[in-house]
């Protein structure tokens, strides 16, 4: 059996090393998360709210995301988001982020911060981001209106913003 192992070996190293060599067919250009150490908070237990969330626009090199049209109207997407509020401390878990602020009379003010990296044409460059979510939550609590932004910080020196609107209700 030992005489047939290097017959086989050699073939399925040569389809690794094929593998690991070739170029992917279709370049990104967006970003990719830095991989996850663990789900996002599992601890915050919350209330689950109902989203709506309208992009609102971007910012950056073409090469790394194509330019916003602003004349396209933007679809707006349904999710699911989870709001923590002990006191004047807030906790928003979306599905990529986990934004921790503050909530002063109805006005809520939270950030997040990540790294990854990010597809330029034949490039890839690594980023930390900067994210918010701000807004009011109306006089009741059982809504809220605000915006996300996020600020992606390029090694290359470039900046990426991209924006959202929001409208949500408690569950």
């Amino acid at each position: 059996m030992t005489r047939h192992a290097p017959i086989v070996i050699v073939p399925l190293l040569a389809l690794v090393f094929a593998a690991c060599d070739s170029q992917p067919s279709i370049v990104s250009t967006g970003p990719t998360p830095a991989p996850a150490a663990a789900p996002p908070v599992p601890n915050v237990v919350g209330e689950t709210w109902n989203l709506t969330g309208t992009y609102a626009g971007h910012t950056g090199p073409a090469a790394c995301i194509q330019p916003f049209d602003a004349t396209v109207v933007q679809a707006p997407i349904m999710v699911t988001i989870r709001i923590q509020r002990v006191g004047e401390s807030l906790d928003v878990i979306t599905e990529h982020d986990h934004y921790v602020g503050t909530v002063v009379a109805e006005a809520y003010s939270a950030t997040d911060s990540d790294t990854g990296s990010w597809q330029c044409g034949e490039s890839r460059f690594n980023f930390r981001s900067e994210g918010h979510v701000s807004g009011k939550f109306s006089a009741d609590g059982r809504s809220l209106i605000g915006e996300e932004g996020v600020v992606f910080r390029l090694d290359s020196g470039e900046t990426i913003t991209r924006r959202w609107s929001w409208a949500a209700t408690r569950q």
